[in-house]
């Protein structure tokens, strides 16, 4: 039996169908590490369709294990719903780095190297289903 406390944190982003936000995953002997749990929105609670997204989501995630794929770790419900433990991946989104660059200013390697890891982490995808 699974056994760990988790203690969110602070949202760190939201999208058409949940939020997500850091929190610190606890369990025995003191081990603690840094994970995202997804949610849905409020509004989505209670649609089966949106549960059933998620829990798809969970299913497909569960059968890809790649660098270029953020990994879940467990599927749980409280009493706020449906949810999901993911990896915590440190850093900047290609979001992020695109947003803060001034147009024309990655080099091309540097794009040509963001191109390629997100075609592989969608090819693991794709090679799962």
């Amino acid at each position: 039996m699974t056994s760990f406390k988790l203690r969110e944190l602070f949202p760190i982003g939201s999208g058409g169908m949940g939020t997500t936000h850091l929190a610190c995953m606890s369990a025995m002997g003191e081990f603690q590490r840094f994970v995202v749990v997804k949610r849905l929105h409020e509004h989505a609670l209670h649609d089966e369709g949106s549960e059933q997204r998620l829990l798809a989501e969970a299913q497909l995630a569960g059968f890809v294990h790649h660098a270029n794929v953020v990994g879940v770790q467990h599927v749980g419900v409280d009493e706020r719903g449906l949810f999901l433990v993911l990896d915590f991946v440190d850093g900047a989104s290609v979001r992020e780095l695109l947003r803060a660059a001034r147009p024309g200013t990655i080099p091309e390697p540097i794009a040509l190297r963001l191109i390629l890891d997100c075609l592989a982490g969608l090819q693991a995808i794709h090679d799962a289903t």
